[in-house]
């Protein structure tokens, strides 16, 4: 085997070990619909209440927030690049994605 062949095998059996945390994480009410989904042009995968996307920052977090919760339903908590939306936050995403209430973190 070339060496070429072996870098290339290596390469695509780690890649799963290296993968990066998701960038995005929304939680909801009540599982979603859907596994998977493109809001905010991210690929967003979803499993039971919450659904995760990776990429890098191209719109502002709470843009991001607003499109999510458009789409699937008003979030319970709401995670950017390491920062967790406060409740105020989560508010105020839910009101610009035309929810007329935050519901209750999910349990």
């Amino acid at each position: 085997m070339s060496f070429k062949k072996l870098l290339v095998l290596l390469v695509a059996t780690s890649a799963p070990a290296f993968a990066a945390a998701p960038s995005y994480v929304a939680s909801f009410a009540a599982p979603t619909a859907t596994a998977k989904l493109v809001s905010s042009e991210r690929l967003w995968s979803c499993t039971g209440a919450s659904c995760s996307a990776g990429g890098a920052a191209t719109s502002p977090a709470k843009h991001i927030c607003v499109r999510i919760a458009q789409e699937v339903g008003a979030v319970t908590a709401f995670q950017a690049k390491g920062k967790t939306f406060s409740a105020e936050e989560v508010a105020a995403c839910n009101e610009r994605a035309g929810h007329t209430a935050t519901p209750a973190a999910a349990k």
